[in-house]
């Protein structure tokens, strides 16, 4: 057949797909395309059973048991990612220009960047918004999430397409940009340039302003129902802010560590809302090992505790709450609850036991018994419902 271009997907490590009747078939084609850049070439000899073996071809004109022969360009490769938004909507990110360096420089979050961005209807062509120039801090929540979340991703110079699955993502009204709900909307970006921010060796007291501006931008998040990107900018500034015991300025040094516990206690609202229990737990242990009597610290992991049915565990958090705040009413009520679930468990956990005991004596099988025991237990008691969590502006 003479050249002629076609499309060829790759949506998993183990699929190929193109548009062509007579493409390479099986993983002949994954394994050829691997080694192949933009503007490589190769010819690609392929065995009778590499290829359409005894079947063949015979309607595209390829015989049983024929060896075959490709002539192979890339002419374009196109990278598709899903940018990591929200519960709200998803985005599909085509990266068609590739930018300068390698992975890591990138812009982090709260650096002020520039931007072309245009949008339009991917359906029916009609533009959004008219290509423009922005200028903003990235991940200070000030623009829409999928504008946001998709320039972390890109590195100067680098273009791309941004589909997005809902107009929650893409709606911002700073930009003008307020598309019906009906429109599946494309953005246009275009990185020109990003201010570099030494987070790790600048000086101090500029990183801690830095990082308190993306905790703040944490809370507007979590206010407006974005927990996961609200979790992402607390993660970010606590980890950033880890190891801190070689600075210098003892004031700054300890302003930092005020700023890396209140994100660990808002990480911990925010997981708590997204019922990571265990991990929620492990926040507030974080912050509990530097103020052990940190009442929010206490109250949250006490609550993760319930309901990771760890009531022992979650008792002795709510009752020193209650040492530290008497008129504390949530640990009070969660603290009666994880008793009434405690007391529950033991007594679904004698009943059991009873059953079990009851069939060895009428001389059934332990298998038997323990399957009786199971079948006849209580289900687990429904969450009564828990006091709402807010995330801290400490």
């Amino acid at each position: 057949r003479s050249a002629r271009e076609v499309v060829v997907r790759i949506p998993s490590v183990d699929v190929c797909e193109c548009s062509a009747e007579d493409w390479l078939p099986g993983d002949a084609a994954l394994r050829i395309l691997s080694g192949l850049r933009p503007g490589g070439r190769c010819i690609a000899r392929l065995a009778p059973e590499l290829a359409h073996g005894d079947a063949g071809k015979p309607e595209l004109g390829i015989p049983r048991n024929t060896a075959l022969e490709y002539d192979i360009e890339v002419l374009q490769q196109t990278v598709l990612e899903e940018v990591n938004l929200d519960s709200k909507g998803r985005a599909m990110k085509k990266t068609t220009r590739e930018g300068e360096g390698d992975i890591f420089e990138r812009p982090v979050e709260g650096a002020e960047v520039t931007v072309r961005v245009e949008a339009r209807d991917d359906s029916t062509g009609v533009v959004l918004l008219e290509e423009r120039q922005a200028v903003f801090a990235v991940g200070a929540g000030r623009c829409c999430s999928a504008i946001e979340e998709t320039v972390l991703t890109m590195k100067k110079g680098e273009a791309c397409e941004v589909i997005c699955e809902s107009t929650d993502i893409c709606t911002d009204a700073e930009l003008g940009l307020k598309p019906s709900s009906s429109a599946r909307v494309a953005l246009s970006i275009e990185l020109l340039d990003f201010q570099v921010v030494d987070l790790y060796s600048g000086d101090e007291a500029d990183r801690v302003k830095h990082l308190k501006m993306l905790k703040e931008a944490g809370t507007r998040f979590f206010q407006k129902g974005s927990t996961k990107l609200a979790l992402k900018r607390y993660h970010f500034v606590a980890q950033t802010l880890a190891y801190t015991s070689h600075w210098k300025d003892a004031t700054t040094k300890e302003a930092a560590g005020e700023l890396r516990r209140a994100c660990h206690l808002n990480s911990a609202a925010c997981l708590l809302k997204l019922e990571r229990w265990r991990e929620a737990e492990l926040e507030c242990g974080v912050v509990l090992q530097d103020e052990p009597n940190n009442v929010k610290a206490l109250f949250r992991r006490g609550r993760a505790l319930v309901e990771l049915k760890e009531y022992g565990d979650a008792g002795r958090m709510l009752r020193q709450v209650l040492e530290l705040d008497k008129a504390n009413k949530d640990a009070a009520q969660l603290l009666t609850k994880a008793r009434q679930l405690h007391k529950a468990e033991k007594e679904q956990r004698r009943a059991m036991l009873s059953r079990m005991a009851q069939g060895f004596k009428d001389g059934e099988g332990e298998g038997d018994a323990l399957a009786a025991a199971a079948a006849e237990a209580p289900a687990p008691t429904p969450d009564a419902g828990a006091a709402p969590l807010a995330a801290d502006g400490d």
